[in-house]
């Protein structure tokens, strides 16, 4: 018995505390990755929202270029349309 601890619920406690600790810097190690990579995604959202906006600008611009040149087109046609015409313009 001279070998025992004095108190075994002492040396239980102090085995518990310093697996907490290892445990605890673990979570904590986790977590800081997890933080690194939702703020990397979060960058990678925002620039992916960002292209969608000026697509989105380029697609409106295309669109209203198409109406101009619908337009224009039309014009052209009923000018050729008289110019094709029995008798001239």
């Amino acid at each position: 018995m001279a070998d025992e601890p004095d108190n075994l619920v002492l040396v239980h406690l102090r085995e518990l505390r310093s697996e907490m600790r290892e445990f605890r810097s673990s979570v904590e190690e986790s977590t800081a990755s997890i933080n690194r990579r939702l703020e990397e995604h979060g960058k990678l959202i925002e620039e992916t929202r960002e292209m969608a906006a000026i697509a989105a600008g380029f697609a409106s611009l295309a669109a209203h270029r198409v109406d101009h040149m619908s337009d224009r087109v039309e014009k052209l046609e009923k000018r050729v349309d008289r110019l094709e015409m029995p008798g001239g313009p």
